[in-house]
């Protein structure tokens, strides 16, 4: 941006800070970062906060974005519809609270390679406070990994082409977990208690009782060039089933801005068993795991339906407190309201 345009850019009350893209080192590790303001459609809860199934798709664009210098190889590979990279995991720690109108920072970098087909990437969120200072909003990790796509829905890994080694090499992955990822110090949420215990699922088998199901029609909207479905769908869809439950046994709590509480998603995460494709038809499962006053922890099981048969494509879980704002807007967490931890118990008694 030349000098002209940046001082019109500021004269209409932009501010170039707000909107970045590049490098940065953090113990010997190199990071990509993206920062860019958050807007209306990103904070769809009803405290005007982020839903909790963004950062999956974020991570998508992030990735995506930090690969750029090397996205029309890969691109070029995949046009053959032979070639292709699936998400095996994904999960997110959610630890902090944004609204539209915040800058948010993504972060994104390598931890390791496995079996040179394999990439276990990092994700960090913060936000940019007006001090110029960073408050930690999430962290997350995804495993992907290069494949050869042999027929439908039926995949081999591969080791990754050349070109992507080279470029990956200079992230300087760290071949190893980084421990700081976990120690995030700013954590807004860490006063949240799960407060009495209601109801703890069997350690074997972990799957606790089913309180809902919904069959899905997947489209070409939910895949990608690659042409599975694409994984932060399935995050997406963790919310549809948990949220329709809820919904169904008194839909005030979502009709308000949060007042009177609301649903907080603290961690989330899905594995891959098994792809499928667009016009697919998709059955979501939800079961409780366990039942606190002010906390809840739920599993989801997916499964393609194929005629008379269903196809188990994943599993994931989600853990989420009931959280109120106090007057300066931080969250608290606060027992669940009585007529939703009384159809929960229902469902264990």
């Amino acid at each position: 941006m030349n000098i002209l345009n940046k001082i019109k850019f500021e004269l209409f009350g932009y501010k170039q800070v707000h909107y970045q893209a590049g490098l940065l080192e953090e113990n010997g590790i190199t990071m990509y970062y993206h920062r860019t303001p958050l807007y209306f459609r990103d904070c769809q809860s009803p405290g005007k906060g982020i839903y909790f199934s963004n950062f999956f798709a974020w991570m998508g664009k992030i990735r995506e974005s930090g690969m750029f210098p090397i996205l029309n190889q890969i691109s070029d590979d995949f046009s053959d519809g032979d070639k292709g990279m699936i998400t095996n995991s994904s999960s997110i720690k959610i630890v902090g609270n944004a609204i539209s109108g915040d800058v948010i920072e993504a972060r994104f970098g390598l931890a390791k390679i496995v079996n040179d087909s394999t990439l276990e990437i990092f994700f960090i969120w913060k936000k940019l406070l007006k001090d110029g200072s960073y408050q930690d909003i999430a962290y997350g990790e995804m495993s992907v990994s290069w494949v050869n796509i042999l027929s439908y829905g039926v995949i081999k890994l591969e080791p990754l082409p050349n070109y992507y080694n080279k470029f990956i090499d200079k992230m300087k992955p760290a071949d190893k977990k980084l421990p700081y990822i976990h120690q995030i110090v700013e954590n807004e949420f860490k006063s949240f208690t799960k407060g009495e215990k209601y109801y703890i699922a069997p350690i074997v088998p972990r799957r606790g009782k089913q309180l809902h199901e919904e069959i899905i029609k997947t489209t070409l909207e939910d895949g990608n060039s690659v042409g599975n479905i694409y994984f932060s769908n399935y995050s997406r869809w963790q919310g549809l089933v948990r949220d329709a439950f809820f919904y169904k046994i008194n839909n005030t709590y979502f009709e308000n801005i949060g007042e009177e509480g609301e649903l907080i998603v603290t961690d989330s995460s899905v594995r891959h068993l098994q792809e499928t494709m667009p016009f697919s038809t998709i059955q979501v499962s939800m079961n409780i795991i366990e039942i606190w006053d002010n906390s809840i922890s739920l599993s989801f099981a997916y499964y393609r339906i194929d005629n008379d048969h269903k196809i188990k494509l994943a599993i994931g879980t989600q853990t989420v407190v009931w959280a109120k704002k106090d007057k300066n807007d931080h969250y608290l967490s606060s027992p669940f309201p009585k007529e939703y931890l009384e159809k929960l118990i229902s469902y264990v008694s």
